[in-house]
């Protein structure tokens, strides 16, 4: 996403961020909470669901982000992106919301490690 920025400027990257976000919000179930964690981040809230439903379901975020044709105004040129999904679990021991969303940062970041457009599972 950073390189969309950088190549077309931020009003293509603006576009991005909210294609992306139209396309997860479509592919989450209407239970589930999507919402823009801040720069290019997002994060959902997945009621109900165990790690291996998290994974299937932010596979098929995945899926739906990497065959978008992001369109250029004004011009002919369109271009993909991708998107790297860090999931975690709520566990008994999560006394504040931070804890989860520390475990899907390192998934995250360990998705980016290995080599982007991943899906990764957090401790």
């Amino acid at each position: 996403m950073a390189d969309s920025c950088h190549n077309y400027g931020h009003l293509v990257g603006d576009t991005v961020l909210k294609t992306i976000a139209d396309t997860i919000k479509v592919t989450l179930w209407d239970y589930d909470t999507p919402g823009r964690f801040g720069g290019e981040e997002f994060i959902a809230i997945l009621p109900g669901t165990s790690g291996e439903q998290a994974l299937t379901i932010a596979e098929r975020v995945r899926a739906a982000v990497s065959k978008l044709e992001i369109g250029l105004e004004n011009s002919s040129e369109v271009f993909n992106v991708t998107v790297s999904l860090g999931v975690a679990n709520l566990v008994l021991t999560d006394s504040k919301a931070e804890s989860i969303i520390g475990r899907a940062d390192k998934a995250l970041l360990k998705a980016k490690q290995m080599g982007r457009n991943q899906v990764v599972l957090g401790d």
